[in-house]
């Protein structure tokens, strides 16, 4: 795996793309979407992830 946060996302039950914690949809098969030629994440998981991190830098 690469140099992320994901697994320490992933213990605190939010699945993560590199970097950024994504909210997802239940029923999206995600593993399927990434790691080949048609690599894409939705745009709202996306927001979910910068809204995470604009509340974290607000809060340190």
């Amino acid at each position: 795996s690469g140099g992320t946060d994901a697994k320490a996302w992933d213990r605190l039950g939010i699945r993560s793309y590199g970097f950024t914690p994504l909210r997802l949809p239940a029923d999206l098969d995600f593993t399927a979407l990434f790691h080949g030629v048609d690599e894409r994440v939705p745009t709202d998981a996306l927001e979910f992830g910068a809204r995470v991190f604009h509340r974290l830098l607000d809060l340190a």
